[in-house]
């Protein structure tokens, strides 16, 4: 009988159920996990509108160009002494 070929210590039908098992489970993951995910995440941003939105460019501003900083009784320099 075909079936009681041995691979591994197992025969055809255990490798066969295994494998279908595999596929079966792999296809839900792709599937299914994705589809939950989404609708999930879309009742999460429905419920919490600030996870809608969307980071932007800062305003720009001009540099200090100010020499130092007097913090108490030392000065803070803001200039390299190697320019």
């Amino acid at each position: 009988m075909a079936t009681n070929k041995t691979w591994l210590g197992r025969s055809r039908t255990f490798w066969t159920i295994i494998a279908t098992i595999v596929i079966l489970l792999a296809g839900a993951d792709l599937f299914g996990l994705q589809t939950i995910s989404y609708f999930q995440f879309n009742r999460q941003a429905k419920r919490s509108p600030i996870i809608n939105f969307t980071p932007r460019e800062p305003k720009t501003t001009a540099a200090n160009d100010a020499d130092g900083l007097r913090i108490f009784p030392f000065r803070v320099c803001l200039r390299s002494s190697l320019d």
